[in-house]
């Protein structure tokens, strides 16, 4: 891709081949509903630029495009009382050592000195943000990456390290290092009312309304109340409600770790929120029996 291109001209081209892009200053996305607007349609792109004609580029994930991004970030590790400096690039080195190397596939180097390696995954993927330290797994329709010619806070550029190579799929071995193992169920200590279809249809249904948690536009108070309402207003158990802030979390950008769910269910059974008021039939006025035996 030439150098003297800008980012709107890149966003056009980026949609000619079939990946959604999002506008963003810095990092940030523009949009009102951030990432969740990302589109390929010309007209809505070309809107976009004349609107933010200096912003940044983001490609967003899903749709088989994945992207493992190595940061350059030195992060601290206390490893047996040991105290040592890593980053995504040492992370990356081990991971190799240990399976084999990634394969040669279109590769952005980033205005910050890590790179964002694309890769293609079939199937129903999620972000596995940290899965190791200073790597990110970027996937489905939750992740996006800044995309060349956009500019990093450091003023350097972003820039293709071999456009035109093409994307190679994600090796199997890279996708089973993410896949975690689930964890122990911390025991509430709270009433709660049985996970019922009728309870699990009506929290699901009240969860699709309300706003996804977005990095940068205090995401963590939309997710805390999400999971607020469902150990609290709706009363279910931290074990019943974790697989319906997980579906939640996809929504969110980037989505939460498993551990981050379970400690946001675990801290939101003992906040003030209502017990129960969700579970009231409005026109009846009447709490269910198996709940009020409860209280």
């Amino acid at each position: 891709m030439e150098e003297s291109i800008t980012c709107r001209e890149a966003a056009l081209r980026y949609a000619a081949m079939g990946w959604r892009v999002v506008p963003t200053s810095g990092k940030i996305p523009v949009t009102t509903h951030g990432h969740l607007d990302a589109s390929a349609d010309e007209r809505q792109i070309t809107k976009w630029w004349r609107c933010h004609p200096d912003a940044n580029v983001a490609i967003v994930t899903g749709n088989g495009l994945a992207v493992l991004d190595v940061d350059k970030k030195s992060k601290r590790l206390t490893i047996e009382g040991d105290e040592l400096d890593t980053n995504g690039f040492d992370s990356l080195f081990d991971l190799e050592e240990e399976h084999g190397r990634l394969p040669e596939t279109l590769t952005v180097d980033t205005g910050g000195g890590g790179v964002h390696y694309l890769l293609s995954a079939d199937g129903p993927q999620k972000c596995h943000n940290g899965f190791r330290p200073g790597l990110d797994w970027k996937a489905g329709g939750g992740g996006y990456i800044v995309a060349a010619p956009s500019t990093h806070a450091s003023g350097k550029r972003y820039s293709w390290r071999n456009w035109g190579c093409r994307i190679a799929p994600a090796p199997q071995w890279l996708l089973n290092v993410m896949r975690p193992e689930q964890p122990a169920v911390p025991v509430a200590a709270h009433s709660s009312v049985p996970a019922t279809d009728r309870v699990t249809r009506r929290a699901r249904a009240f969860l699709a309304k309300m706003p996804p948690g977005i990095q940068g536009e205090n995401g963590t108070r939309p997710t805390f109340t999400a999971a607020a309402t469902l150990v609290r207003r709706f009363a279910l158990s931290v074990s019943d409600a974790l697989p319906l802030l997980r579906e939640y979390s996809d929504r969110c950008c980037p989505p939460w770790r498993e551990d981050e769910l379970l400690r946001m269910l675990s801290s939101a059974v003992h906040s003030k929120f209502a017990l129960g008021d969700l579970l009231i039939d409005k026109p009846h006025r009447q709490m269910p029996r198996a709940f009020s035996a409860s209280l």
